[in-house]
């Protein structure tokens, strides 16, 4: 990962390798039912909320005690899947030690 500081902190992270979805993410479209299919691919790829980070993970106990884990290592992802037609604004919870949790589809944007 490679990470952009100011004053020590880390202002924000991006990954530099490639990251995948670990699930199926379901969505509704004009045409019905549709998914974005475990395994595809993550860019753009930053962390939104961590201990590092300004912007701390204020539930990030609570992860821990559902899901195990050190509270400390909890951290906000976000990233981009792109489809022929879509580009889907991706967020999830992640642990060193657990994997990653809580995936939602928070914004789709259709390709003109």
């Amino acid at each position: 990962m490679k990470s952009l500081k100011t004053n020590g902190k880390i202002e924000k992270t991006l990954a530099s390798s490639a990251t995948s979805t670990s699930k199926q993410l379901a969505f509704i479209s004009n045409l019905g039912p549709r998914y974005i299919p475990r395994g595809a691919e993550l860019s753009s790829v930053y962390i939104t909320a961590a201990p590092e980070l300004n912007s701390k993970f204020r539930d990030a106990q609570n992860r821990a005690d559902k899901f195990g884990g050190d509270p400390d290592k909890w951290v906000k992802k976000a990233g981009k899947v792109e489809s022929a037609q879509y580009v889907f604004d991706v967020h999830w919870e992640e642990n060193i030690s657990v994997g990653r949790v809580n995936w939602k589809i928070k914004y789709i944007t259709e390709k003109r």
